[in-house]
């Protein structure tokens, strides 16, 4: 993608598998950033304070995902599907290559991505969130069971979807959007996010370079400071930066230091890939 004069991030529909798209895009320069967001609302909640920080440098595409930000589509019903849509949305954009930024759910999507498109992901940012393993077989019988399905959406719900966790969130509950309050606990968003763990595609590690980026305040089940920590040591060649005075949603709450981290990582990557063969 040759670079492009500076523009708005602004809102655009798409058609994508033969459904309208809602996606978000925008910026300047040739490096394009795809952002997925979390199953707590969609990609303007998630990315908004700090698209336009990163579209000084990069190009933005930010996606609302069927079933968790665009509520007028059904969920996709699994990470695997969830990359078809994500390719076939890069396909419309005409994007070759991104470099694929998550948070939360939306990491665990980015690897799924990265892992099984390599050749479509130069970098992999992972924040506050990490790949989802392969669902086991009893699981997986369980969850397409009426009884079975009952509980594991109680059990999701019970951690990831009820509004006492926005203060586990947050370094200062007071920076969560009001939107937010909604978001935690939407059902539609439950069903999407439940069928996507029973369905949790164990994909390959990606090859591409790897940042993970925390808030060191996120107290939330399963991805404290600890956790990126962690994940970090057992990827290869993985860098880790931590936000402080950030909790889970590190670039609502530090959009400026976490801009500056995650544009240090691209920055980084394109000087060791060296000058574009393509360019005068």
């Amino acid at each position: 993608m040759s670079p492009l004069p500076p523009v708005p991030v602004r809102l655009q529909t798409l058609h994508v598998l033969g459904q309208p798209a809602h996606v978000f895009a925008g910026g300047s320069g040739s490096t394009v950033l795809l952002l997925l967001h979390g199953g707590w609302g969609g990609a303007a909640l998630h990315w908004s304070r700090v698209w336009d920080l990163l579209g000084r440098k990069c190009w933005i595409v930010a996606p609302d995902l069927p079933g968790l930000g665009d509520l007028t589509q059904p969920g996709r019903g699994s990470f695997a599907a969830y990359v078809a849509w994500l390719q076939a949305l890069l396909d419309a954009l005409d994007v070759d290559q991104v470099v694929c930024i998550g948070n939360s759910f939306g990491a665990s999507l980015a690897w799924s991505l990265a892992g099984r498109a390599p050749q479509r992901v130069t970098g992999l940012v992972l924040v506050d969130g990490f790949a989802v393993a392969r669902t086991p077989p009893l699981l997986l019988w369980l969850g397409e069971r009426r009884l079975g399905r009952a509980l594991l959406r109680a059990v999701v719900q019970r951690v990831s979807f009820r509004p006492g966790l926005l203060s586990r969130a947050f370094a200062d509950p007071a920076r969560a959007p009001v939107t937010l309050q909604a978001a935690v606990s939407g059902a539609q968003q439950l069903e999407a996010f439940v069928d996507c763990l029973l369905h949790g595609d164990g994909a390959p590690q990606p090859r591409a370079p790897i940042l993970v980026l925390w808030g060191e305040a996120d107290r939330l089940p399963g991805t404290r400071v600890a956790t990126g920590l962690q994940l970090a040591a057992k990827l290869p060649g993985a860098q880790f930066h931590a936000l402080a005075d950030a909790g889970h949603f590190p670039q609502l709450e530090q959009p400026q230091a976490f801009a500056e981290a995650l544009l240090a990582f691209v920055h980084g990557q394109a000087e060791a890939a060296g000058p574009d063969p393509t360019s005068p």
